[in-house]
């Protein structure tokens, strides 16, 4: 009770801020899963889905899968420097890394794509480099959405502001690296 004899409502510790994130994975864990399953349905119910013919770069692709996971252990480190207490100089400097890596992953895509294109392979060619280009021009937006996040998390972290936009950072990078991963495997392995 206060002093007015009103109940007192217990604050929530519920973070705003971390909700709506864990939202925004959902609905992009559901987005992508349809994306994956819209494929995989194509891909076992059509006779002319295609297939890649030699036109993609395993080892680019390789490359690329690195890159992404080095955005993760970067972000990671960030994460781990914030609750050791670490400086800001620090926390933003992994953050850094993060978004290099990140922009180095779209460089080896649209280098990927570019190859795609001058063999004269376009997202008509057959069902399979439709979904190929959908499925990863897709992720490549999300993978851009991140490295913009952890820019403003990196000019955050240099003023030793707001850790939790580069906490949230890394909870949206290792999604994106899970959906690589997937995605990953079922264009390029399987």
């Amino acid at each position: 009770m206060t002093a007015h004899g009103a109940v007192a409502v217990p604050r929530s510790r519920l973070d705003p801020a971390r909700l709506g994130v864990w939202l925004l994975l959902v609905t992009e864990a559901m987005f992508f899963a349809g994306l994956i399953a819209a494929y995989l349905v194509l891909r076992e119910g059509s006779s002319n889905f295609g297939a890649p013919a030699g036109h993609l770069s395993l080892r680019l692709a390789a490359v690329a899968t690195l890159m992404l996971a080095c955005c993760s252990l970067c972000i990671s480190r960030a994460d781990v420097a914030l609750t050791r207490k670490r400086g800001p100089r620090i926390v933003a400097s992994w953050v850094l890394r993060t978004v290099l890596f990140g922009g180095l992953f779209l460089c080896l895509l649209a280098v990927e794509w570019r190859e795609c294109f001058k063999a004269g392979v376009t997202p008509r060619t057959n069902l399979y480099w439709s979904s190929f280009f959908v499925l990863t021009g897709v992720h490549g937006l999300h993978v851009f959405g991140g490295v913009l996040w952890a820019a403003w998390a990196w000019a955050s972290a240099r003023r030793g502001l707001n850790p939790v936009r580069t906490q949230l950072a890394a909870l949206y990078w290792h999604f994106v690296d899970v959906v690589w991963l997937v995605l990953f495997t079922l264009l390029y392995l399987v």
